[in-house]
């Protein structure tokens, strides 16, 4: 009976990010930010045309043209850091800057090899789009990222000097880390089941002859959009809804760090009504910004 050796395994040793000086390049003496993630998925596409050729039935040959490479991060927060990388336009830390996703992970570098602990790094990490999802278990953020390189995984991270990465200490927010009705529509507090906010950067990606790789990877347009379940407690909503009122909209996910949505309005509220259903009556509305960001207050 022969025995076949495992060729990953699902213990990770260590995962963060760091901000970079240069788009694409690791700083070197690389700090590595702690971050509570949940699922972390690279995808590498490789851009390539079909050549034929009369003569033969079949493609004379398959070449490569360009690499493209999206990362998927889904997170729970517990800081405003990495969500203003992944949000905001003003400020010291905005989607502007770009950012290397770092990660280590028991691996076999080959076939019946034994497991060795391998980096993998995805570099030049802009964010085209982020869903923060809140209720009363947890706030969870789904984002995806735009990079110019994912490496293969190796047994050294390949960084100049002294790597650190930092330790995963703090828990992740719930929907209680707000505090006491943490969402407010025009200043006035609501009572609030669930919510959902997404962020499009709609990054651009410009690739330059001769070079395989992304050369840019910019934001371009932001759109904000979602849905927020509040319980009825009055006919101030609807009324604003009918009258494409817009006002700012407030979540607070935890201790200082708000979403702040400007001149917000709400496009649709279904109102239920159901002969069976014992449940608090719940609308469920529709809306958009066409600004937000990550705020302190």
């Amino acid at each position: 009976m022969s025995t076949v050796l495992a060729t990953s395994s699902l213990q990770t040793r260590k995962m963060g990010w760091v901000e970079e000086e240069v788009k694409g390049a690791i700083p070197d003496d690389a700090t590595f930010n702690d971050v509570l993630v949940q699922d972390f998925e690279p995808t590498p596409n490789m851009q390539n045309v079909e050549q034929s050729a009369l003569g033969s039935p079949y493609k004379h040959k398959i070449v490569k043209t360009g690499e493209r490479y999206r990362v998927s991060v889904n997170f729970i927060p517990f800081d405003s850091d990495i969500l203003m990388y992944a949000i905001n336009r003003t400020g010291t830390k905005t989607v502007d800057k770009s950012l290397t996703w770092g990660i280590s992970q028991m691996m076999a570098p080959a076939v019946g090899t034994a497991l060795v602990e391998q980096y993998q790094f995805a570099k030049g990490a802009t964010c085209n789009s982020i869903t923060i999802n809140g209720s009363n278990e947890s706030v969870t953020c789904d984002s995806e990222w735009f990079c110019t390189d994912v490496t293969t995984p190796a047994e050294t991270s390949g960084i100049t000097g002294t790597v650190t990465w930092d330790p995963l200490l703090l828990a992740g927010w719930t929907g209680l880390s707000g505090g006491v009705q943490p969402i407010t529509w025009g200043a006035v507090a609501q009572n609030v089941r669930a919510y959902s906010i997404t962020f499009d950067n709609a990054v651009y990606e410009d690739q330059f002859l001769g070079d395989a790789q992304v050369s840019v990877t910019n934001p371009t347009t932001h759109t904000v959009s979602g849905s927020i379940d509040i319980i009825w407690s009055g006919t101030s909503l609807w009324a604003d809804m009918k009258t494409f009122t817009p006002r700012i909209l407030k979540i607070e996910l935890g201790p200082a760090t708000f979403i702040t949505l400007t001149d917000a309005v709400l496009e649709s509220g279904p109102l239920p009504r159901s002969a069976t259903s014992t449940e608090t009556t719940v609308v469920s509305y529709s809306l958009k910004a066409p600004k937000g960001e990550i705020t302190s207050t």
